[in-house]
């Protein structure tokens, strides 16, 4: 869906401006210097686009007043990407962080897309064509996507990781994913904590000044260029003119009403997002400035209703291959489609009014001592889940959240429709149908993987309302192939640059695991790649 900068902008003034998690493309090496020096020559006299009638952030008055070359407001992987890869380059930089913290989204996920990297060589791994990738994509976005960010993207993604090794950043190897070629690298331990923990270093060692609990508030425009921000620190406003800013503020993930205007979702029960700091603040910043939009879609997995990360709960709860019913009592698509995409899991669970996961006890034994047939997030498939047992007595008895329970348990399927709210004696009948289905190990109405056709049978029968987690925003503010941003004219709006979650422009409708780590490779593509543009502009 695309966002209207007007409803936006209307939006954020209403809430008071908008205040305070695996998973964007600048040029090729050499168009990058040719980016800075284009917009050096005529950028400065470019006049932005108007906001379209939506309030605008006044310009404050500074206690504090800074000059750098360049502002990088978020500290997520694609700005510590960018603030260093701009010192590296020469700039003097200064990096706002909303938060007490720094690494954002980038602490969840477990690696990186890249092809062709020094990893890859090392363990002898032949790249996939870079056409087959962009062909996936077409097809998984509904031919929405554009061939030049990706192509930008996979050109500049192997020399990527190598800068990362660079800086001490441990690969720990390059596997496939649900199938896909080998161009996922996981970080060491099989997560990407230590990458983030040698990208904060890095700044302290390149001199990069972070500013942390300092949300950036307004940008500044002289002459239609952006040349500066305006940031509120616990000193007081601090003024940083600059010659480039860079927007990595993480998305609009945290404001759920923002995620059920943009993406169209169910966010009656969606849970909190990992970072839920992340509401909009670069998309409303660059809206001000005279930005276009561009499409907005989530990164999204499938939960129980309540918040059970962490747990053996979370575990069965999120896109399980079980028996899955709708509010009619009917199943609704091949539920392996957790083997895909949990995106599509999702999707799948959004279109119907109610969506609910089946198991009976007999898997339920099985889950505890040998464990779910997935994978989710660290647990792997066929891992005993030792906890079950008493966190699902908990959820049993856990208060109601907007009308639904944390857990079902009946001795009939009957009674176990009747708990959940759908139609009872439709629901038997599909629970009879799926289980001659699963005898003859042949699913003959939507075509579900023998494997995974887990008969419904001895009782006690167990349900759980499936619901959305956002774990993170794709995409919203409108770039060109360099991660300039553009107005609604398709000008540059010279000295601005987007990207990470907040101007994705890889992904139109949902993630696609078939290329794993897409995002987070991004993420520090982008965030690399800006960061020498921006520098490389400022210096010019």
């Amino acid at each position: 869906m695309e966002i209207t900068r007007r409803n936006f902008l209307t939006g954020a003034a209403a809430m008071g401006g908008l205040a305070a998690f695996g998973l964007a493309g600048c040029a090729p090496k050499g168009a990058q210097a040719d980016t800075g020096e284009a917009l050096a020559e005529t950028g400065r006299e470019a006049s932005a686009t108007a906001t379209e009638g939506g309030e605008v952030t006044p310009e404050p008055t500074p206690d504090i007043t800074i000059d750098v070359d360049v502002v990088v407001i978020g500290g997520g992987a694609s700005g510590l990407c960018a603030a260093i890869s701009a010192a590296q380059n020469g700039a003097k930089v200064i990096l706002f962080e909303k938060q007490a913290q720094l690494g954002g989204n980038g602490m969840m996920p477990e690696g990186l897309f890249a092809v062709n990297s020094p990893k890859q060589a090392e363990l002898g791994i032949e790249s996939p064509r870079k056409i087959d990738i962009i062909a996936n994509e077409f097809q998984f976005n509904n031919f929405r996507i554009t061939y030049d960010y990706w192509s930008n993207y996979i050109d500049g993604s192997g020399e990527s990781v190598a800068w990362l090794l660079d800086l001490g950043v441990v690969i720990e190897r390059v596997e496939s994913m649900f199938g896909s070629p080998e161009v996922f690298h996981y970080g060491e331990g099989g997560h990407c904590e230590q990458m983030i923990e040698t990208l904060i270093a890095a700044t302290d060692t390149l001199g990069i000044d972070v500013h942390l609990n300092t949300p950036a508030i307004r940008l500044k425009q002289e002459d239609g260029a952006v040349v500066g921000a305006y940031a509120e620190s616990p000193e007081g406003i601090i003024l940083a003119n600059a010659k480039a800013v860079i927007l990595t503020s993480g998305g609009f993930s945290g404001d759920t009403e923002k995620v059920r205007e943009l993406v169209g979702y169910d966010t009656t029960y969606m849970q909190t997002p990992p970072n839920p700091a992340n509401v909009g603040d670069g998309m409303r910043m660059a809206f001000e400035m005279g930005a276009a939009s561009a499409p907005a879609a989530c990164l999204t997995a499938s939960r129980s209703v309540g918040d059970v990360r962490g747990t053996d709960l979370f575990v069965i709860s999120a896109g399980q291959p079980f028996l899955w019913l709708n509010e009619l009592g009917h199943r609704y698509v091949w539920e392996d489609l957790g083997t895909q995409s949990m995106t599509l899991v999702v999707r799948a669970n959004m279109a119907q009014k109610k969506a609910f996961s089946i198991f009976d006890g007999e898997e339920f034994e099985r889950l505890c001592n040998e464990g779910a047939p997935l994978k989710r997030y660290r647990t792997l498939a066929h891992t005993p889940l030792t906890n079950l047992a008493d966190e699902i007595e908990q959820a049993l008895e856990a208060p109601e959240i907007e009308g639904a329970k944390l857990a079902y348990r009946a001795d009939t399927i009957e009674e176990l429709a009747e708990q959940m709210g759908i139609d009872a004696e439709e629901a038997v009948k599909s629970v009879e149908r799926y289980n001659e289905l699963c005898e003859k190990g042949v699913d003959e109405d939507f075509g579900k993987a023998a494997e995974y056709l887990i008969p419904v049978k001895t009782p006690p029968f167990y349900g759980f309302r499936e619901t959305l987690e956002c774990q993170t925003s794709l995409g919203g503010i409108d770039i060109d192939p360099f991660n300039l941003v553009v107005d609604a004219e398709g000008a540059v709006i010279p000295g601005l640059w987007a990207g990470g979650s907040d101007a994705s422009k890889l992904t139109m409708e949902s993630y696609n695991i078939e290329v794993p780590g897409s995002l987070l490779g991004y993420c520090v593509y982008s965030g690399r790649t800006m960061g020498k543009a921006a520098a490389e502009y400022a210096k010019a």
